[in-house]
């Protein structure tokens, strides 16, 4: 079990570590965009998603960040972490601060959970232990 632990904090710690720091920023801003930021600031998350969804693919980095942010806020579209963070990604990859830092925010979350369902499964190993006893 502390084999496991180890190997879980050190994979953490080089997924985390493997994230750039560099604080690039985009400076695209089409009417499009311009659009789509304009509508989601006023919850108006269909138009912001139909202006945001074909420049995500594109590759438009400002774009797929918050593309990420409506699936990990689950605003307009259902919550889907796995689809936030593929947006995320594709937006850190191309130096987008904000999307490395969600990244880490996504990566944090799993962390603590995978902590906690450790903790929990070595107390109750150590609760059938006592029982035994």
């Amino acid at each position: 079990m502390k084999h496991l632990t180890l190997t879980i904090c050190l994979t953490l710690a080089v997924l985390l570590g493997s994230l750039v720091t560099g604080c690039g920023s985009d400076s695209d801003s089409g009417a499009d965009f311009d659009k789509g930021v304009a509508a989601y600031e006023s919850g108006d998350y269909a138009t912001a998603l139909r202006e945001f969804r074909p420049l995500a693919e594109q590759g438009h980095a400002n774009a797929q960040f918050h593309m990420g942010v409506t699936y990990a806020e689950g605003v307009g579209v259902p919550k889907d972490y796995k689809t936030a963070m593929k947006w995320f990604t594709l937006a850190a990859e191309q130096g987008n601060a904000s999307a490395q830092v969600s990244m880490r925010q996504q990566i944090s979350r799993l962390a603590v959970g995978l902590f906690l369902a450790l903790f929990a499964s070595q107390s109750m190993a150590m609760s059938e232990d006592d029982k035994r006893r």
